[in-house]
């Protein structure tokens, strides 16, 4: 797993994966019988990283990216490396800490503690991939998933990672005075009939996540980068 905080980002439209027709068959058999198994799975377009540019270490740091599915994920169990995008947000709490969410039991993370964020899809005819849009992603998955409304604008990049399933996560950052109370998006979930997350908290270190529980693998890196002196840290109130 690697993460890193470059100073730009940029993408480009690649190829998609290499699949064999035999491969690209099974691989629909593998998606239609989990399908039937869990009728919440839903063939939903999705951004593929195809390359990365030195695996993370360069700046600007550089993606290569094709359109694909929720269907094309089930190649992994054939032996395929395919990689998805996502966005998440980091937001500092009122009491100082960043604010996560335990993923709820319909989720693909149920149970997992992570920042607000989620997949990326591809963007419209005549719309760029870019950092913008990506900002725009990620405001739109806040919203959703804690009733967080910030405008993409004032959202800056603030890392990005690799983790174990090969995804690369892109993390903003909302501006220090854009700090939440948790009470709020507590309540904010309560009253939502299909929230994304079951439970939500403030956390100040990776010490803290693992106090709550399992999370995902790019949680207590970022907790680790968010010390004094590093974007991120809260303000002094």
């Amino acid at each position: 797993m690697w993460v890193v905080q470059p100073r730009q980002l940029r993408l480009q439209v690649g190829d998609g994966p290499k699949v064999l027709p035999e491969d690209a068959v099974a691989a629909d058999r593998l998606f239609e019988s989990a399908k039937q198994e869990n009728p919440r799975i839903f063939d939903g377009p999705v951004v593929l990283v195809t390359a990365s540019s030195q695996d993370g270490l360069a700046d600007p740091l550089m993606l290569s990216w094709s359109a694909g599915s929720y269907r094309s994920l089930a190649l992994r169990r054939l032996g395929h490396r395919i990689s998805t995008l996502f966005v998440t947000a980091l937001i500092t709490t009122k009491d100082g800490g960043v604010l996560v969410g335990r993923a709820a039991p319909h989720t693909a993370k149920a149970g997992l503690w992570q920042l607000p964020g989620g997949s990326v899809t591809p963007p419209p005819p005549g719309r760029a991939l870019d950092l913008s849009y990506l900002a725009a992603e990620a405001s739109r998955e806040l919203l959703e998933e804690t009733g967080i409304e910030l405008k993409p604008q004032t959202l800056s990049l603030w890392a990005v990672s690799q983790g174990d399933h090969q995804n690369i996560g892109v993390c903003f950052r909302a501006a220090e005075t854009d700090w939440v109370d948790v009470s709020v998006v507590e309540l904010f979930i309560r009253l939502q009939i299909d929230a994304e997350f079951s439970e939500v908290a403030s956390v100040r270190t990776a010490a803290g996540a693992a106090e709550l529980g399992h999370g995902v693998d790019y949680l207590p890196q970022y907790l680790n980068l968010r010390r004094p002196g590093r974007p991120g840290h809260p303000p002094q109130r």
